[in-house]
C-alpha cells in the first residue's frame, strides 16, 4: 500500500504544532503556579485584619519597591510597571490591580478613594499647566 508524501508532511506538522501547544499550556501553568505559591510564601499575605481580611488602606500602606515591575501579593495584587522612554527625563508608570466587584463597591465609595481620585486630578492639572508654560516658554 503505497501513501502519499503529502500525507506524512500533514501528519509531521499536526503533530509537531500539538507539541508546540503543550509546550505553552505547560508553560503557562509553570508561571500560575510559580505565582501561586509566592503568594502563599508572602508573609505580608498573612497579615489580616479582625474579619480575616486585608483592608484597601491596610495594602496601599505597604512599602513599595523601586524599579521596574511592582507585585504585592495577598488578598489582591497591585502591580506598576515603569516605562522611560529616550531622551526623555520622566517615566510614565502604569498601575494595575484587580478586586472582586464588591470590594470594587465599596472602595469606589471610600473616602480614600475620592482623596486618591482628587490628589491625581491636581497631579494631572499641575502636568498640564507644565507642558503649556513649557510650549509658550
Amino acid at each position: 500500500m503505497w501513501i502519499p508524501k503529502w500525507y506524512w508532511e500533514a501528519k509531521l506538522r499536526q503533530e509537531t504544532e500539538l507539541e508546540q501547544r503543550v509546550k505553552r499550556l505547560e508553560l503557562i501553568t509553570l508561571k500560575d503556579t510559580n505565582r501561586k505559591i509566592a503568594s502563599l510564601r508572602d508573609l505580608e499575605a498573612g497579615s489580616v485584619s479582625v474579619d480575616g481580611v486585608s483592608t484597601i488602606e491596610e495594602i496601599a500602606s505597604q512599602p513599595r519597591e523601586s524599579g521596574g515591575v511592582n507585585m504585592r501579593r495577598g488578598m489582591y495584587e497591585i502591580a506598576t510597571y515603569e516605562k522611560k522612554y529616550i531622551n526623555q527625563d520622566d517615566a510614565l508608570v502604569v498601575v494595575s490591580f484587580q478586586l472582586p466587584r464588591r470590594d470594587w463597591n465599596l472602595l469606589e465609595n471610600s473616602d480614600v478613594w475620592c482623596q486618591f481620585e482628587k490628589l491625581l486630578l491636581e497631579t494631572r492639572n499641575k502636568h498640564t499647566q507644565k507642558c503649556h508654560q513649557e510650549k509658550e516658554g
